[in-house]
């Protein structure tokens, strides 16, 4: 949390404000769901829920209070090599 915190002051400040976040990122686990294990599951979440969530509302209440500004997330639903189904940026696909 201190470091995402600590990145949106730090954006906020070189660019007097932020007009547009895009939410791009994810990690991806070649692992079949049912041998995944916690730790990676737990990495999975953290990074590809938990960060976008973050700062989108660590940006977003500025930008609110602002009166401007867009949050955007970028997003692919794809098969992986042999064509197995796999969590990929868990909790945010539409």
């Amino acid at each position: 949390e201190h470091e995402a915190a600590r990145l949106v002051e730090e954006a906020w400040a070189a660019f007097d404000g932020l007009d547009l976040v895009v939410n791009n990122v994810g990690i991806f686990e070649r692992t079949p769901l049912e041998d995944l294990d916690v730790a990676a599951f737990d990495r999975l979440v953290t990074l590809n829920a938990r960060t976008v969530y973050l700062l989108s509302t660590l940006t977003g209440r500025r930008m609110k209070a602002r009166g401007r500004g867009a949050i955007a997330r970028e997003m692919r639903s794809e098969l992986p090599p042999g064509g197995k189904l796999t969590m990929k940026r868990m909790g945010f696909e539409g």
